[in-house]
């Protein structure tokens, strides 16, 4: 059996830092350098639902996968898609937010905006939104149909292989 060593020879990592030992500070700075801030607009998404289990890992069925970020059972490791990371643009970390000395001061804020009824834009986005979000659920339950179609087929066939024997 060889030796193992520390030397691939397959990998060929350039160490962008010069050192081995690396700051949090020295690590923003290399990365805002690699993955530029974005000075575009920044469209409004709702925000979405996550689903709130950590313990178990599962997949839902039917759906597709474009991101596969996530983190560690123990929450140690966090970790970020290939694609996410370089190829998307990131939001500004510096932005100037309004500072509320308690929640009455936020709440006075806050109702501002709250008690404004949506626009007519809006509500036809919300509605587009359901709607595509119906769609979606739709697709997956056809996608999942056709699987289970498929598994039963399978079994069928496997089943009437046995019994000829």
């Amino acid at each position: 059996m060889a030796k193992s060593s520390k030397d691939r020879e397959d990998i060929n990592i350039k160490n962008i830092f010069k050192s081995d030992k690396v700051s949090n500070d020295r690590f923003h700075d290399e990365f805002n350098k690699k993955v530029p801030i974005s000075k575009q607009i920044i469209k409004y998404k709702e925000p979405e639902a996550m689903h709130n289990v950590k313990t178990i890992r599962y997949t839902e069925l039917g759906d597709k996968t474009t991101d596969y970020s996530g983190k560690t059972e123990k929450n140690n490791l966090q970790y970020t898609d290939y694609m996410k990371a370089y190829a998307e643009e990131r939001a500004p970390t510096d932005v100037k937010r309004k500072e509320f000395k308690s929640a009455k001061d936020y709440a006075k804020f806050s109702n501002k905006f709250i008690k404004k009824p949506l626009t007519d834009k809006e509500q036809k986005m919300l509605e587009q939104k359901k709607h595509d979000e119906e769609k979606q659920e739709m697709e997956r339950l056809q996608r999942l149909q056709q699987e289970n179609k498929k598994i039963d087929d399978y079994y069928s066939r496997i089943s009437q292989l046995m019994i000829r024997q």
